[in-house]
């Protein structure tokens, strides 16, 4: 399962297009529509039980600050400006859905990387559904691995036979290399059997290498150098970001991807809805001529 196949695209869409029916609807009181349209939403990231669900919150951002998945903590935030308005227009109400899926992939992305890496072995040759961190050696890996610290009776259990066929040394590399939570890198390594069969999908159209795992070794690169988060807080924080400079960002492996993902599960959702951001986009949900109740 994965949030690129057509059946989690088109049932989200389906939660989106419920969710901008009763935009409007009771209760009664603005503060609780507010937190009822927050529900539904966590309730659809949550929905995905093929990855660690993260930790949804809305906050007050700053403006043209729409969301972002930190996987450091493992938290996805999204500006409350989207739920907290009654008369949202239909242009921006696509813009939070495309916002929750884009950042939902990026939660897919790095948990994906750590599946890979739990699924590592430094075997001769190494299993065909794993990752092993770029730029070092299987070596490094093992020597990253095993010093654990905690005096030497613990080293010398993290030494005994291959410290990476121990869930516990496995769980550390995961930490270090893509500082992902502890508790996220277990889950991560706990099903790395199931990487193989991510792996196995058909390969999504915009990817740009041959494979899924080259793709996904693609979006391991920029995670680990954390190449991701300077070009995304250089964008979204600099006011006159040049068009050259977005375009950089957008062609990041796990840019591209996110928002070529949320591209399909935004058509899907007018598609539901009957209505385009080209047509409605400036209509609020309150024209219930338009949208109904």
């Amino acid at each position: 399962m994965s949030l690129q196949q057509q059946a989690n695209i088109n049932n989200t869409a389906t939660a989106f297009s419920a969710l901008w029916t009763n935009w409007t609807q009771p209760p009664a009181s603005a503060n609780a529509r507010k937190l009822a349209r927050e529900t539904r939403i966590t309730n659809i990231v949550n929905g995905f039980n093929f990855i660690a669900s993260p930790i949804v919150s809305f906050e007050n951002m700053d403006p043209g600050l729409l969301g972002g998945f930190n996987w450091t903590d493992w938290s996805l935030k999204i500006n409350d400006d989207f739920t907290s308005d009654d008369d949202i227009t239909f242009a921006n109400f696509l813009e939070l859905c495309r916002t929750v899926y884009h950042e939902t992939r990026h939660c897919e992305q790095v948990y994906r990387c750590a599946q890979g890496l739990g699924a590592f072995r430094p075997t001769t040759p190494p299993p065909a559904a794993s990752l092993k961190p770029p730029d070092m050696t299987v070596q490094e890996m093992i020597q990253f691995a095993s010093d654990s610290g905690g005096g030497v009776a613990s080293k010398i259990a993290a030494f005994s036979g291959n410290p990476l066929n121990q869930q516990a040394a496995r769980v550390k590399l995961i930490n270090k290399v893509l500082s992902v939570p502890t508790a996220q890198a277990t889950t991560a390594d706990t099903n790395s059997g199931l990487f193989a069969g991510f792996i196995a999908l058909p390969k999504p159209a915009w990817f740009k290498r041959r494979t899924v795992l080259l793709e996904v070794e693609e979006w391991m690169r920029s995670i680990a150098k954390t190449t991701l988060f300077g070009m995304t807080m250089f964008v979204e924080e600099q006011g006159t970001a040049t068009a050259e400079m977005n375009k950089m960002y957008k062609d990041l492996p796990v840019e591209l991807d996110a928002h070529k993902i949320e591209d399909s599960v935004a058509a899907q959702t007018e598609l539901l809805i009957g209505h385009t951001v080209a047509a409605d986009g400036a209509q609020p949900r309150t024209n219930a001529g338009l949208f109904g109740p």
